[in-house]
């Protein structure tokens, strides 16, 4: 009892499902479930992923080539890559993907899309990724992801974002800033 017990939730689909009362302090990476905790009368604290904006520099030099990108931490049918990677091939468009195989009969299904993949790159390459990319795609399903930090990291770059209401997107959603896919 001496030492502070604290609790951070980092997924938005079971912040209710362990008890939060047992804690000194709960914490989220979101506002959104930060307020699902105060509504359920749980007080929660908001402590927001944040991104290194003078690393993820604005890129002046947007590109003209069609290249869309994905930045995923786990290849799992949530993250929604393979319709993704389906879509580019369908219009000719190049698709890059940069993750992890957690899932490796998933991969393979966006591989034989034409999916360009990376895993174990380094901050500037995954950076170079961003800057040579017309647009990011997040298209993990509702209420999965708690950042997502690759949303961030586009954006610092200059690089639009289609993204669907998860992670952080519902705490800068303001109606007037951005479309987001609520689906």
């Amino acid at each position: 009892k001496k030492i502070k017990s604290l609790l951070t939730h980092h997924n938005p689909y079971d912040i209710l499902s362990c008890d939060n009362t047992k804690y000194d302090m709960v914490f989220t990476t979101n506002r959104t479930m930060a307020k699902e905790l105060k509504d359920a009368g749980i007080e929660a604290n908001c402590i927001p992923h944040g991104i290194d904006i003078d690393f993820f520099r604005y890129n002046a030099h947007y590109t003209e080539e069609k290249v869309v990108n994905m930045v995923v931490n786990r290849f799992e049918s949530k993250k929604g890559v393979l319709p993704v990677a389906k879509v580019c091939k369908e219009l000719g468009y190049k698709f890059v993907a940069v993750g992890r195989i957690s899932n490796p009969e998933y991969f393979e299904q966006c591989i034989k899309e034409g999916m360009e993949f990376h895993e174990g790159i380094s901050w500037e390459e995954l950076r170079d990724i961003y800057y040579k990319s017309a647009i990011h795609v997040c298209n993990s399903i509702d209420g999965f992801e708690s950042g997502t930090l690759p949303q961030l990291e586009a954006m610092s770059c200059g690089v639009p974002v289609l993204t669907r209401n998860v992670g952080q997107v519902p705490d800068f959603d303001n109606g007037r800033n951005c479309v987001i896919n609520k689906s």
